[in-house]
């Protein structure tokens, strides 16, 4: 829940913008202290603000907060966030996730295993706990080995992911197209194959029976397209089990030759945010 520190910043951002007559209005009708002003005011140290009126106010701008994201990294400062959880399989050598020059890199050499499915726990991924529901998790995939047999994909899946439970959900690049998958198989295709691309999913608050969750994606950032939708999800059990939830990317090889597979990535962001 957004607090009453957080409010005061959001007005005082938004009152010298294009909101300020909407948000005088607003302590007009609840509050008597700004009644007749529609000047740029400074707001009093000591100013309490009623639950009622913090209500209004999200509901009227709910993403000027000064940070919407409750995790953010451009993976611009060449080392891994403290965040993050880089795990490199069960056999790492020849697997490798760095960060450089604004991208995060994760890679399966040429030759080495690099599978993840119900059977396999070898690929390459960086992830962190889901920090709130509703929410939607985005990154940008900048570039991509499209050999036969590979992947790079944002996931969601079960806590222990990282440490040898195979269950996940993912979109993503496939060799030829994107896909999402569920422990690897196929549940959706598009032949989409340009890039970047930028990968979302979406979900819902867990209900009491199921957890939705949507697979998006989006060649231009800015207009999504829905690849695939699950109600109830894999993982709604997870949750009612008393497990958590975890997101972040990875990549994958499946070839009898497992090929070489290199996806670097541009962003990862996670915020709260309804489904709509």
């Amino acid at each position: 829940m957004i607090d009453e520190e957080q409010v005061r910043s959001i007005i005082k951002k938004v009152l010298d913008e294009e909101h300020l007559t909407g948000f005088i209005k607003i302590f007009e009708k609840e509050h008597n202290l700004f009644r007749g002003s529609h000047d740029k005011i400074a707001l009093p140290e000591d100013l309490e603000i009623p639950e009622k009126i913090i209500t209004q106010i999200i509901r009227y701008v709910p993403d000027v907060s000064p940070s919407p994201y409750m995790f953010l990294d451009n993976f611009a400062d060449n080392d891994k966030f403290w965040g993050w959880c880089l795990f490199k399989g069960n056999t790492p050598a020849g697997k490798s996730g760095w960060e450089i020059a604004g991208q995060y890199n994760l890679q399966v050499n040429n030759g080495k295993d690099g599978r993840w499915d119900g059977l396999n726990n070898e690929a390459p991924r960086l992830f962190t706990g889901i920090l709130t529901y509703p929410c939607e998790i985005i990154t940008k995939l900048d570039f991509f080995t499209a050999n036969v047999g590979t992947y790079a994909e944002l996931f969601l899946s079960k806590a222990g992911a990282g440490f040898g439970a195979n269950n996940y959900l993912s979109i993503g690049r496939w060799n030829n197209g994107l896909l999402v998958t569920n422990n690897g198989d196929n549940l959706a295709f598009n032949g989409e194959i340009r890039m970047p691309v930028w990968l979302r999913i979406r979900i819902a608050s867990p209900g009491y029976q199921a957890l939705e969750a949507y697979f998006d994606y989006s060649v231009d950032g800015v207009n999504w397209i829905n690849l695939y939708y699950q109600f109830p999800s894999a993982l709604t059990g997870w949750l009612f089990q008393g497990g958590s939830l975890v997101s972040g990317i990875y990549v994958r090889n499946t070839s009898a030759a497992f090929n070489l597979v290199t996806g670097q990535f541009d962003f990862f962001q996670m915020k709260a945010k309804s489904i709509n």
